[in-house]
């Protein structure tokens, strides 16, 4: 067994693609000829599919989008919301991972400091045991951010 029959089987076995083991392993030259006809047009829906999505994006469309900052409360979400917003996302983690090797924090101090910052109190994080100078060196990430 080379090295290109080692891969071959390596694909088949971890492949995503459905149809590739019956490919692979079917004795019926009928199961194989199917199967080889849906891979196939499986995979050519896909990129067919694609290629409409990259047309329908850089085809130039525009629009126009207004945001508005409304506290939780203030919104009605329905059953099911898909926000993008991410309120973790306004640290740059880099620069706290150099404050957590500086001051010797766990993740669990960091996030103990996350309670207690005013910007996440929406999220009703419980802080324990956070001290001043944790307080004071939280706002300076704050500061460099």
């Amino acid at each position: 067994m080379n090295f290109s029959d080692i891969t071959q089987n390596q694909f088949v076995q971890e492949s995503t693609l459905h149809g590739v083991s019956h490919l692979r392993y079917s004795r019926s030259k009928a199961r194989n000829a199917f199967w080889l006809i849906v891979t196939f047009l499986s995979m050519g829906y896909a990129g067919i599919e694609i290629s409409r999505e990259i047309k329908r994006i850089s085809s130039g469309i525009e629009f126009e989008t207004t945001y508005r900052l409304a506290r939780a409360d203030e919104i009605q979400f329905p059953q099911m919301a898909y926000c993008f917003s991410n309120p973790f996302d306004i640290f740059d983690w880099k620069i706290v991972l150099a404050y957590m090797t500086t001051f010797n924090w766990t993740i669990e101090d960091v996030g103990l400091l996350l309670a207690i910052y005013p910007g996440f109190w929406h999220l009703d994080l419980k802080s324990k045991n956070v001290s001043m100078q944790h307080v004071q060196q939280l706002g300076n990430i704050a500061n460099e951010i």
